[in-house]
């Protein structure tokens, strides 16, 4: 393709097919280090239409992300000792996912879950500072560092907070969204996972995870045990750039993600 991005890349066949597939099982995710810069769009295959696209530009320490238009920011990374010390490829799409498709309302309610670095709930904290905005993770100090970041950016509205899904209830207020990118990489996850949202019933639910990841038909399982309503998205991510021979545009990374969306009936 001329123009890299994320793409619709199969319309699902129903949740009944897809979920019976086999894969190969990943302990951790895999981390994205591309040479720089990085040039990523949002592109609906099937309906032909460009979503967004994001310049990504590595810098000592830091991610640079310029959406266009003076909408651009940098997330600090820290020294790699855990996963949430470090930009992974799923809070990406899961970001330009957002963008596209205008999950949130101005005024709603956002939680997310194993934020790391937390660009889906900065970038949403940013674009919709009327809303009330939670990114969580079970380390304190990564925690911490989120939210060094979220002050550093303008996203001063939202609010950090130590929380492990797999260990605490969830609580009665539900929020109207839950995010989550690349959580479920273990088995046990994917059920405790499953197990906090039936616990929240948000309106809406988000996870974003590499085809790779087979615990995802773990998870979506254990949710429509659970009574929920889960839909499934592919997109393609691309990314692009000048490469050795200065050609413009040349695609040097491929990866391949689903999109799950989860709602409970009232």
């Amino acid at each position: 393709q001329a123009e890299d991005g994320i793409r619709d890349s199969v319309a699902s066949r129903g949740l009944g097919d897809v979920y019976k597939r086999q894969g190969a099982r990943c302990a951790t995710p895999a981390a994205w280090d591309g040479n720089l810069p990085e040039t990523v769009a949002a592109r609906d295959v099937a309906a032909r239409a460009a979503l967004g696209r994001v310049d990504v530009e590595a810098l000592p320490g830091a991610r640079r992300f310029d959406f266009g238009g003076g909408d651009a920011y940098e997330l600090l990374e820290r020294d790699y000792k855990v996963v949430g010390d470090r930009l992974w490829e799923s809070s990406l799409v899961l970001a330009l996912y957002l963008r596209a498709k205008a999950s949130v309302a101005p005024d709603g309610s956002v939680l997310e879950l194993g934020a790391g670095l937390g660009l889906p709930s900065v970038d949403v904290s940013r674009r919709l500072p009327t809303a009330t905005v939670t990114a969580t993770d079970a380390l304190p100090d990564v925690v911490d560092h989120l939210r060094l970041n979220a002050d550093r950016v303008g996203a001063s509205g939202l609010r950090a907070a130590t929380l492990d899904y797999a260990e605490r209830p969830a609580p009665g207020a539900a929020p109207d969204v839950v995010l989550g990118a690349d959580i479920a990489y273990l088995a046990d996850h994917a059920q405790a996972l499953a197990r906090y949202l039936a616990g929240l019933r948000p309106r809406l639910g988000l996870i974003v995870a590499p085809t790779t990841r087979s615990t995802l038909y773990d998870l979506a399982a254990a949710l429509l045990a659970d009574g929920a309503d889960v839909s499934e998205e592919r997109y393609d991510l691309l990314s692009s750039a000048s490469g050795a021979t200065g050609a413009e545009n040349e695609t040097r990374h491929a990866a391949h993600y689903r999109v799950l969306s989860v709602r409970y009936r009232s």
